[in-house]
């Protein structure tokens, strides 16, 4: 790997309805990897990031209900990978319908870090 290698191939993100402010946010993913994708159901990504078909999956949209990704956290955990709320805290929520979350999950530190230090620019 050269050194001005990103640590991570794939980043998946899910922008689908997501404000102009959370674009202007993810901007530097975008513009620094060309491997970013989103298959349109977060269940799935978080299937395919379980299996090692993705580094990272973001969705920073607050839209999110915990019942509707709760099979895909089960996943994820199980496979070893980091599942964080927007905060960097472990993803916790209640399960009111009204509840939405918004997640990161991450195959390991260093990536998350990666990750983190460009979105926080």
């Amino acid at each position: 790997m050269h050194n001005s290698d990103p640590i991570y191939k794939i980043v998946g993100i899910n922008v689908s309805g997501a404000t102009v402010e959370l674009m202007k946010r993810l901007h530097p993913i975008f513009e620094n990897h060309n491997h970013t994708r989103h298959f349109g159901a977060n269940a799935l990504e978080m299937a395919l990031f379980a299996r090692g078909l993705m580094d990272i999956f973001i969705d920073f949209r607050d839209k999110i209900r915990i019942q509707d990704i709760a099979a895909g956290y089960l996943i994820v955990k199980e496979a070893g990978g980091l599942l964080l709320d927007a905060d960097l805290n472990p993803l916790d929520a209640d399960l009111s319908y009204d509840t939405r979350v918004s997640f990161i999950a991450a195959a390991n530190q260093k990536i998350l870090d990666e990750i983190m230090s460009q979105i926080n620019q």
